[in-house]
Formats: structure tokens, sequence, C-alpha cells
């Protein structure tokens, strides 16, 4: 085998995490592979049946003996985004498909993400990591392929890190095919930014009050400036085109107030 091991290299992180275990701080565990869990040498039937009969259980479900991977994760409030160096993995022999089979089935468990196309059409037969994912599951993180998804998790790690700050999403969102607005906004003069975040396309437009905003491409945010003149109540547009072949894209508005004045003193 290629001697990947997830399991070393995720308690190595946890271990550098439970070290510094700052209550506040943000925690996000980026971790790339070729999706392959692969520990030991050669392709033996015995590495497969340690796979599914010890790395599954010590990743998702923990022993007597052993607080599993997934509990650790979430009681330090980890975000894990595991990066896939390739969009999916060609087995080329049964033995690789089972290996594969259980690294997908470990990131789904761990991540939370059984929406991603990596892992449409996985199989949840005796897997003891499936209940981690799914309607009922809290998503704690995201499986992406980097060749195509690179900006979705630069995304993803921009808001994780931006929402540490007080923020409010942005009311009265309506959504009609591509566009999507937002009525009642606070006056400009108190807001200091607004963050957009798509996913499956890309904004083509903004407007507040029907005129046009500024904005660059990429990560999109409408600053102060541009903002401060509005009144009370204003109108947010924003015009989305997807991505050739993508599915529906999405939208995810947030506000920041601005920093009040502190004054001192006694007032009668």
């Amino acid at each position: 085998g290629h001697r990947t091991d997830y399991l070393a290299g995720l308690e190595a992180a946890l271990g550098e995490f439970e070290t510094d275990s700052d209550g506040d701080a943000c925690r996000v565990l980026v971790f790339f592979t070729d999706g392959l869990y692969d520990p030991l040498p050669g392709r033996t039937d015995s590495e497969a049946a340690v796979a599914e009969g010890i790395f599954r259980p010590l990743a998702c479900t923990g022993t007597d003996n052993y607080k599993s991977v997934k509990d650790r994760l979430l009681a330090l409030n980890i975000q894990t985004y595991a990066v896939l160096l390739q969009q999916g993995f060609q087995a080329d022999s049964a033995h690789e498909q089972r290996m594969a089979d259980v690294s997908l089935q470990v990131l789904r468990g761990l991540t939370g993400d059984d929406k991603s196309p990596i892992v449409a059409g996985l199989t949840r037969d005796g897997d003891p990591c499936s209940h981690l994912s799914g309607p009922d599951a809290a998503q704690t993180g995201r499986i992406i392929a980097v060749d195509d998804d690179i900006m979705s998790l630069v995304n993803d790690l921009l808001k994780e890190i931006r929402r540490i700050q007080t923020f409010y999403g942005c009311p009265g969102d309506d959504r009609q095919a591509d566009s999507w607005s937002y009525q009642g906004l606070p006056a400009g003069l108190y807001v200091e930014r607004i963050d957009l975040y798509v996913e499956g396309g890309e904004i083509t437009e903004i407007r507040a009050e029907n005129k046009p905003v500024p904005f660059e491409a990429g990560l999109v945010q409408i600053h102060h400036q541009d903002l401060r003149h509005l009144p009370s109540g204003w109108r947010l547009e924003v015009e989305v085109l997807p991505f050739p072949g993508s599915s529906a894209p999405s939208l995810e508005c947030d506000s920041y107030p601005v920093t009040l004045p502190q004054f001192s003193g006694k007032f009668p």
C-alpha cells in the first residue's frame, strides 16, 4: 500500500488541538488525501478486515477504552474538511474498492457531509459511521475535490473565521430563479459590511435600492462606504449566474454591525 494512515494523522492533529484547548477559539481541520486509507504494505484481506473492523469503529463510534475521533472533534467544536486530490477514486481491484469504501465512509462520518457527489451512491450497509451523516445528523464539515471546489473551500474557511465576530443574517430574503433579494435591512450607517457566499455559481450584479453596488469578483464583500447612505428598510438584490452543469446555486448573506462608541462616566 501507500502507507496512508488517516488514524495516525487525525490523532496527531487532535493532540495539537487538545493541547491548546481554548474554548473560544475557532477550530478548523483541513486535511488533503487521495481518498484511500492504505496503512499497510501489500494488498491483503487482513488489511481490509482491519480497516472495516477496527479503523471505522475507532474513527466513528469508539470502544470501551477509546473515545472516537468523531466525539473528540465534536467536543472541541472542530469543523472538518476533507479535501480529495481528485474528484473520485477509481479502484482497480476488489481490495482497493473495499479500502476506498471504508475511507469514504469514515470521511462521510467525520464531516457529516452526505451531499458531496464524491460519496453519492456510497453504501451504508454495515457502516458504523452511517448515523453520523444524513438528515438527523449535524454536519460539521465537508468533503470536496481540490480540482473544482477550491473556491468553495476558501469561502467556507473565511466564513468560519469571519463569524467569530458578531454577525446577523440579512432579513426578508426571497428568491426568484437565480435572483435573491433581502428587504428591511437596517440603515447603512449602522452596517459595517455585508458578506455574500455563493456556491454553484458566481455573482454578476448587486443592487441596493435599485442602484448598482461595486464589488470584486470572488469573495464578495460590500463595505461601509457603499452602504452608509442607505435608509432604514432598504432592499438588497443579488443576481447569480449558475456554473455550467451545476445544481441550483445557493447564496448566504451575513451583515456585520458597526462598532458603536463606548461612553464612560455617569449620566443623570
